[in-house]
């Protein structure tokens, strides 16, 4: 059994379009390991269409060696849901 625990790391941070003033934000992510790489756009574009601030994927290895995909988005904190 592997002595590091099964986890979830968050990490809070924050940055600033506005120079008056604080914006917070917030990084959401999950891996896909079963998406047909044909979606990656739609789904790249309704996030944008929604006020996202940025959005990348990322090519990964998930357990058993399968491909996947890390799915990441920065958006302000209204948008979380």
């Amino acid at each position: 059994m592997s002595e590091v625990p099964n986890v979830l790391r968050v990490y809070w941070g924050g940055f600033s379009n506005d120079p008056t003033g604080p914006h917070y934000g917030i990084s959401v992510e999950c891996n896909i390991d079963d998406m047909n790489p044909g979606n990656t756009e739609s789904v790249m574009d309704n996030l944008f269409s929604i006020g996202v601030d940025d959005v990348f994927i990322t090519p990964i290895i998930m357990k058993k060696t399968r491909n996947g995909s890390k799915l990441s988005v920065l958006c302000s904190t209204d948008l979380k849901e």
